[in-house]
């Protein structure tokens, strides 16, 4: 139910009939948001060295 509640954004409620092929695109979905969350953080660092000498923060900051 987690992975078609992802899926929801795209197709609505019809995301928690869809089966197993919601929950797919849901997983698809999921993955692609993290990947792309990961590479913009992994830029920001590139951009600015203090987010590397300060991972805690920057995570924190970065996640609000």
């Amino acid at each position: 139910m987690i992975l078609q509640s992802v899926a929801g954004g795209i197709l609505g409620k019809a995301a928690f009939a869809g089966g197993a092929g919601s929950a797919v695109l849901g997983l698809v979905l999921h993955l692609t948001i993290m990947c792309a969350m990961a590479a913009i953080y992994w830029l920001a660092c590139r951009r600015w060295p203090r987010m590397i000498e300060k991972p805690l923060q920057a995570g924190v900051a970065y996640g609000l």
